[in-house]
C-alpha cells in the first residue's frame, strides 16, 4: 500500500508545484511559494519512504546488495524530511498568522524567512541518527562469500540516547508543533471570523488552504505519537522499548506516506479556482495526448501502405520499350 500511496503522493505533488508556480491562483505569493517548498519536501519524504520500505519487498537484489549499505543514510534522511514536512506546516500557520495580525511582518521570504531555518533545525535535530546504524560485512561459510549487514551501533543502543530519542521525539515532534498548530489556527480563525467582509476572500482560501492541511497532519500524525508515548512507557517501567505488535508501527508509517501525498487533494477540494485550473489542464492534456496518439496512428498507417504499395509495384510488368 505504502508504494501506490508514495507513487501517486509524487505525482500529486509535483502537479502542485507546477500549478503554483505557473498558474494563478488567489493567494499572496509568500504562501504559493510555502506550499511549493511542502510539496517539493513531501515529495523527498515519499522518496525516502518508497527507498526505505517499498523497494527491499519488490527488488530482493536491492535488499541483498544495496539496502544495507544505504539504510544507515536512509534512515535520517527520512526523518529529517518528516521533521521538515511538520515544521513547514507550522512555517504556513506562522506566516498565516502573522499576514492576518502583524502584517508588516508578514513578508520574510518563503525561503530564507520560513523554509532555510525549518531545514537547518531539522537537519541538527536529527543529525544523530547519522550515528546509530553502520554496514558490516558477515561471511556465509556455506556460501563462501560476505554479504552486507546492517548493525546498531553502541551508540544508538545506550539507554540514555535511546530516552533522548524518545523524549526529544514526543516534545519536538508531538507536543510543540501540535501545540502551536492549534493556537495559531485558533488565533487566525477568530481574527477572520471578527473582520469577515468581501476583501476578506484571499484570507479565507488561504486560512481554508492551512485548516485542511492541518487537519491532515494532525490526524496522521496520531499513530506515530501514540506509538512513541507507548515506548516511553516501556522504557520508564521496564527493560524493554519494542512493541509486539508491528502492524502499528506500519500502519504509522502509512499515515504519515497518506499525509504527504494528500497535498492535492486537500487543495482542490477546498479551493475552487484551483480545481478548475487543475480539471483544465488534465483535459488539455489528455487532448493533447489524443492529438498525437491519432496523429502517431496516421503517420504509421501512411507508412504501413508505402511500404506495402512498393514491393507490389515492383513485381508489376513494365511497358515494352520498342513499343511507340
Amino acid at each position: 500500500i505504502i508504494t501506490v500511496v508514495s507513487v501517486l503522493g509524487f505525482i500529486g505533488n509535483i502537479i502542485c508545484i507546477l500549478m503554483f508556480k505557473y498558474k494563478r491562483l488567489n493567494i499572496n505569493k509568500t504562501f504559493a511559494s510555502l506550499l511549493s517548498w511542502l510539496a517539493i519536501i513531501d515529495s523527498f519524504f515519499l522518496m525516502m519512504c518508497f527507498s526505505v520500505f517499498s523497494l527491499p519487498v519488490l527488488s530482493q537484489y536491492y535488499k541483498a546488495w544495496i539496502f544495507p549499505h544505504v539504510l544507515p543514510t536512509l534512515l535520517p534522511l527520512t526523518s529529517i524530511s518528516l521533521t521538515c514536512s511538520m515544521y513547514c506546516v507550522v512555517a504556513l500557520a506562522i506566516e498565516r498568522y502573522l499576514s492576518i495580525h502583524r502584517s508588516q511582518h508578514q513578508d520574510k521570504g518563503s525561503f530564507f524567512g520560513y523554509v532555510l531555518p525549518v531545514i537547518v533545525f531539522s537537519t541538527f535535530f536529527n543529525f544523530p541518527k547519522f550515528f546509530e546504524y553502520s554496514t558490516q560485512f558477515m561471511y556465509l561459510n556455506e556460501r563462501g562469500y560476505y554479504i552486507p549487514v546492517v548493525k546498531a551501533t553502541e551508540f544508538r543502543e545506550s539507554p540514555d540516547y535511546s530516552f533522548y530519542v524518545l523524549g526529544s521525539s514526543f516534545v519536538f515532534l508531538g507536543v510543540v508543533p501540535f501545540l502551536l498548530l492549534i493556537i495559531l489556527n485558533i488565533g487566525i480563525a477568530r481574527k477572520l471570523s471578527n473582520n469577515l467582509n468581501s476583501n476578506k476572500i484571499e484570507q479565507v482560501s488561504m486560512s481554508l488552504f492551512l485548516s485542511g492541511i492541518v487537519i491532515v497532519q494532525l490526524v496522521s500524525h496520531v499513530p506515530r505519537t501514540a506509538l512513541n508515548i507507548y515506548e516511553l512507557y516501556m522504557a520508564f517501567t521496564s527493560s524493554s522499548l519494542s512493541i509486539s505488535y508491528s502492524w502499528v508501527v506500519d500502519l504509522s508509517h502509512l499515515f504519515l506516506a497518506i499525509s504527504s501525498s494528500s497535498n492535492v487533494l486537500i487543495f482542490s477540494a477546498q479551493d475552487l479556482r484551483f480545481r478548475t485550473l487543475l480539471l483544465s489542464q488534465l483535459k488539455k492534456s489528455l487532448l493533447l495526448y489524443k492529438t498525437n496518439s491519432t496523429s502517431e496512428s496516421e503517420t504509421a498507417c501512411e507508412d504501413l501502405i508505402v511500404k506495402t504499395i512498393q514491393p507490389v509495384s515492383r513485381l508489376l510488368p513494365e511497358g515494352d520499350p520498342s513499343s511507340g
